[in-house]
Parts: C-alpha cells; structure tokens; sequence
C-alpha cells in the first residue's frame, strides 16, 4: 500500500502549498516528496497568528481500516519518541485537504539535510565519524527501545522494535550542532528480529538485499548506514548504478566490498554494515562500542572486561607483595658479647 501524492494530481504537492490544517498550520513551501508523501515547511498557528514554524509531513490515509488504524498508532509512536539524535515529532492528526483525507504529523524544522551538505562538499574524517555517532546513536534508541516504548509497543500490540527503513542523507538533518535522524513517518515496528512486509518503502541505492524481498529488521537500517557513510565521505557508491533493480540484486548478493578513500575506523564499520548476511551485521551498539574511547574491541585487542580483571589481579599481587613485606618477621641485630672482665 502506498502513502504517496493524490491521485489524478501528477504527483504535484505543490498544489497543497497555502492550504490551512485546522487553524493549526498553514502549509508554505514543499521541502520534498516521494512515494511516502509530502513534507512542507509550515507556520504554527494560535488563534490565526504566527507563533513558530515546523515541518509537516503529510500521508494519505490507507483504504484499508485495519492499516489505518495501525498507521495512526504507529504516528502517535512517533510522538512518543524522545532522543537527542532523532528529530522531534509533536501531537498527528488527520485532515481532509482538496475533499481527500490526509495523516499529518509535525515536526521539529532541521536547517540542512546531509543530502544538501553533501552537494556542496564531503565530509572530513572528524565529520564523518560525528555522523556515525549521532545517527548509529539513532538506531540503538530505534532498534533498543527503551521502558517507555516497549510499553507502548506492548500495549498497541505493535512488537518489539522500531526499524526506520529509509535511512539516507536526505533522512539525516542538521538541527544546531548535531545531526538527527528524521522522517520516521514511515518506521514500521517489528515483531521480531525479522518481519515480511508489502509495504516496500525504501530508496533503492540504500537498500540491503533481504529488502527487495519484503524483509524488514534492524539490520537493513545498519546496511544503509554504511552505504551512507561511503557516501558521505567519497560522494560515490559502493556499487555501480545499474539500470534496472535485478542488475542491482544481482551484484550485491555477488560483491566483493572494495571501499577506497574511506579511514579508519570508519572503513572497518562499513565493511560490517556491508555484510550480505543480515545476521552478521554489526549492531548500532556495537558500531557505538567500536567507537568508543579508549577500547578497541576485536582480535588481538584485550576486552574490557578480562583487562580489568587482570588489572585485578595485579593490585591485588601487588598489595599482597606489600602486605608481606610490612608482616613479615624483620631480621634481628646480633649484638656481640662483651669481652670478660679481667680479674
């Protein structure tokens, strides 16, 4: 099922800009669209005044009653969430714009996507690990809910985890000094470590191979941000651009990763995002322990872990070695015996 532009309308937003969502917004400027729907540039309203501006992201509403009704659960999920790293989301709703019934789902207004960074200039080695950070910091909130979510998750029967599903530059906004992950107006929640969907949103060139056959896990998000961090650095693919989906499919169940110009310890998170064995992906936690100083975690690096229990050992060798030397018996000063008095 689709949530893309009105039908019969060529796939022009643009027609909906200047329209009035419940004297709560007023639509002013398309900053994209695409199959998933529309988001434009909005003011606040109270009582017909300017009070701030957002983002507003506009969905069609699903034929089918029981998607729909999953759908809105899963908008107001969005508004649940809470992470320094992912945009804001306020309170959805639903509006009929030109006679057709839409979702609406606002949001914290970025000052640039790293799709339009990129178009300028690649990102430095310092840049480019900060943005492995804050968007891998993201996807560990997504893929690991906390407390509050899982509640929520419970209650509405949703599962057990939330998968972005469309993880890319375009995706990625600038908002003061950090970068957030956005448009989770199409994250779908997962029962379990895997799930099968129709509902094939994605963008082909960040797409993992299991997606082109309706799979949906945590680990097709970790695949797009290694695609993302090649690009970000290099401005290229990590694969050519083939003319039609098979090509694609094809070459990645058959590649082999070759990832020049990217440093370390990028490259070597990039190598495991990129595994085509969905499985053997890294972790967003792991990509976040692999970042994370001073530990160094694989091969002939010691765990932290083993390190403190040796260090363990020493203090307490050492202590004892102490503990010893105070205790024990001190060697006794033989005073010689004075020489007979004479007589």
């Amino acid at each position: 099922m689709r949530y893309g532009p009105p039908p019969g309308e060529n796939n022009n937003w643009e027609l909906l800009k200047g329209k009035n969502i419940e004297d709560r917004y007023l639509l002013k400027e398309l900053i994209g669209s695409g199959a998933y729907g529309g988001v434009f540039r909005a003011d606040s309203l109270i009582q017909g005044r300017q009070v701030g501006e957002c983002a507003i992201k506009l969905m069609r509403v699903p034929s089918d009653r029981e998607e729909e009704h999953i759908r809105f659960q899963e908008l107001q999920l969005a508004f649940q969430i809470d992470h320094s790293h992912i945009i804001r989301y306020f309170q959805p709703g639903r509006c009929k714009l030109e006679n057709l019934d839409f979702f609406y789902l606002p949001m914290e207004l970025g000052t640039e996507s790293l799709e339009a960074r990129l178009r300028r200039r690649t990102l430095n080695d310092d840049e480019l690990k900060e943005l492995c950070q804050h968007v891998a910091a993201a996807l560990r909130y997504l893929h690991e809910p906390n407390a509050t979510i899982r509640k929520y998750l419970k209650e509405h029967n949703l599962g057990k985890a939330l998968v972005h599903r469309d993880i890319k530059p375009a995706n990625i906004l600038r908002v003061g000094d950090v970068w957030k992950v956005c448009d989770l107006g199409i994250a779908r929640t997962v029962h379990a470590e895997a799930s099968r969907t129709s509902n094939q949103l994605f963008t082909r060139a960040y797409a993992s191979p299991e997606a082109f056959d309706g799979t949906v896990s945590p680990a097709s998000d970790i695949w797009a941000l290694g695609i993302t961090l090649a690009v970000a650095k290099t401005n290229r693919f990590p694969f050519p651009d083939f003319q039609t989906v098979e090509q694609l499919i094809q070459y990645i169940r058959q590649y082999r990763l070759q990832l020049p110009n990217l440093p370390e310890p990028i490259a070597e998170i990039v190598r495991h995002c990129l595994n085509k064995k969905r499985t053997a992906r890294w972790t967003a936690s792991q990509i976040l322990e692999y970042l994370s100083p001073p530990r160094q975690k694989h091969g002939n690096i010691t765990p932290r872990r083993d390190f403190l229990k040796w260090v363990g050992f020493g203090v307490a060798g050492l202590g004892g070695a102490l503990l010893w030397d105070r205790l024990r018996p001190q060697p006794t000063a033989i005073r010689p015996e004075p020489p007979p008095t004479p007589t």
